[in-house]
């Protein structure tokens, strides 16, 4: 469930906006943030309409869904998961998570194989750029305040480290001694930034797609096309697994930090309007989510 909630777009789409605006040194940002604890404010509600945003822009992108039937549909999963309380939410991702992190890793790692000799060269422009360095092989290179700024965001977006929503989740396990579940929080990051963040900035480094000129939300999903066109579903089929896992967790930090502060009365009507919040993200404009 704690993977759920931080392996969502900002796997795939925060990494492209990041490697767009500062580089591929923005990479290496999104690394040290892993490695550190930054707190800050959960936004809940924004992060509803960024999932459920992207959701219903992918399924128009590659299956021509209309944005309000999606924002449909995602208001009655979410629904359904949030009626059935915790113990549904832990059987739907515990289902969910292996099956959409073996997907889009495995499928990464077929285009990174597919252009191996690039790999070299990618790498040495993500320190090089993380450091406002020139890279003399070309490409995207961006200052050292612009790597550092978008990694950092990007990366604390995508892996929570220190934003004290993941433990909403770890404080629910049944374990001997609190360690054992602080190390699968440990591992959640490891997987989270190192794993799937990576698999995705080598992606855009080994196909070139970074001087396309195409947005962040499709970019990934470009460079999957550039070395085989039916490889965009696995990017398209990815995305909608990662957030709709994700909104069923958001979902939950939603209803126990409201139980903890007005009991639970209030935290029961959480169960009905967070969902509502999918149609607003679902028709808003990507800018202004």
């Amino acid at each position: 469930m704690a993977v759920a909630s931080c392996v969502g777009s900002g796997n795939i789409v925060g990494v492209s906006t990041a490697v767009l605006v500062g580089g591929l040194g923005a990479i290496f940002w999104m690394w040290a943030t892993a490695l550190c604890a930054w707190f800050m404010i959960l936004q809940i509600i924004g992060g509803n309409f960024i999932q459920s945003n992207t959701v219903s822009g992918v399924l128009k992108e590659n299956f021509g869904m209309p944005q309000t039937v999606s924002g449909i549909l995602l208001v009655i999963t979410i629904f359904i998961v949030a009626l059935g309380g915790l113990k549904r939410l832990a059987h739907v991702t515990q289902k969910l998570v292996p099956i959409m992190a073996c997907i889009y890793v495995v499928g990464g790692i077929f285009i990174i194989l597919a252009n191996i000799t690039a790999v070299p060269r990618v790498l040495r422009e993500i320190f090089l750029g993380a450091f406002g360095l020139p890279a003399v092989s070309g490409g995207i290179t961006g200052s050292m305040i612009a790597a550092m700024q978008n990694g950092v965001a990007r990366g604390l977006y995508s892996h929570e480290a220190g934003e004290c929503s993941a433990p909403v989740i770890h404080s629910t396990a049944n374990v001997n001694h609190p360690v054992e579940q602080g190390i699968v929080g440990v591992t959640e990051v490891f997987l989270d930034t190192f794993i799937i963040c990576t698999i995705t900035g080598l992606v855009l480094g080994v196909t070139g797609v970074l001087d396309s000129g195409a947005p962040g939300n499709v970019l990934v999903i470009y460079a999957f096309a550039n070395v085989w066109e039916p490889m965009r579903y696995i990017v398209a089929v990815s995305l909608l697994l990662f957030c709709i896992s994700t909104l069923m967790s958001q979902w939950y930090f939603g209803f126990v930090g409201l139980n903890y502060l007005f009991r639970k009365s209030a935290a029961e009507k959480f169960k009905y309007i967070f969902p509502c919040f999918c149609m607003i993200g679902a028709l808003t404009e990507i800018e202004f989510v």
